[in-house]
C-alpha cells in the first residue's frame, strides 16, 4: 500500500499478542493520504489502513469476518479477502491452491 499499488491494508493482533501488527511499515508519515480505523472483533484487534475512495472496503471486510464467524472459512471467503486487499486473480488462485492443499493434508 505504501508504494501506491494498493488502496487497502489490514493488520491483526490477537488479544494475547504484544507485538505491533504493522511491523516496520511506516504508515504514520502518510497520515495526510491514508485513513485508518481500529476494530476489536472477537479476541482480535484489526487495524485498517485505506485511501478515502476505499472506505467501503472496511465495511466489506467486516462483513466478511462476520460471515466467516457464522459459516466458517472457505476458498470463497479467502478469495474475497484477497480481492479486497488488491491481489490479482492469479495471486489469489495461487494462494488458495497452496493454502487449501496444505489444510486438506492437516485434516
Amino acid at each position: 500500500m505504501l508504494d501506491g499499488k494498493k488502496d487497502f491494508s489490514v493488520f491483526s493482533r490477537h488479544a494475547r499478542e504484544r507485538t505491533n501488527p504493522v511491523g516496520s511499515q511506516k504508515f504514520a508519515r502518510y497520515k495526510s493520504k491514508i485513513l485508518s480505523k481500529e476494530l476489536a472483533f472477537e479476541d482480535t484487534t484489526y487495524l485498517f489502513y485505506y485511501q478515502k475512495n476505499s472506505v467501503w472496503k472496511v465495511d466489506s471486510f467486516i462483513a466478511l469476518m462476520q460471515c466467516r464467524t457464522a459459516v466458517g472459512a472457505s476458498e470463497q471467503t479467502e478469495f474475497l479477502e484477497g480481492l479486497l486487499l488488491g491481489y490479482t486473480l492469479e495471486q489469489n488462485m495461487e494462494y488458495i491452491k497452496k493454502f487449501w492443499q496444505k489444510t486438506q493434508r492437516v485434516e
